[in-house]
């Protein structure tokens, strides 16, 4: 069985978790490791609060300047980051407007 790229492998049980508090910390994924088969795209500070409001994306809103936005093979969703590397979000193209829109928001 799995969720995403997780499997059972991945997981803890609630009894262990229950026993040592400090190793349900350990066993936490970072946010910012999930989804890594998505492309990850850096927001600059702007990005982020243009996400955050649930605002179409540009070329401007990523740190490394101009992007291409089309995802090879199709409309696939990005990872979203901010600068520290958290997980902001995911976005899906908008056609070929060579826009993102935030489909999913976690600021």
């Amino acid at each position: 069985m799995r969720s995403g790229d997780l499997t059972l492998a991945d997981a803890t049980g609630l009894a262990e978790l229950e026993l040592d508090p400090p190793a349900a910390l350990t066993a936490l994924v970072p946010l910012a490791q999930m989804l890594p088969a998505l492309t990850a795209l850096t927001l600059t500070p702007e990005g982020v609060r243009r996400a955050g409001h649930g605002l179409d994306l540009g070329p401007a809103d990523f740190g490394g300047g101009l992007v291409a936005l089309a995802s090879p093979g199709g409309a696939k969703p990005f990872r979203l980051l901010d600068a520290a590397g958290d997980l902001i979000g995911v976005a899906e193209p908008i056609g070929g407007s060579g826009l993102l829109h935030p489909a999913v928001v976690l600021v």
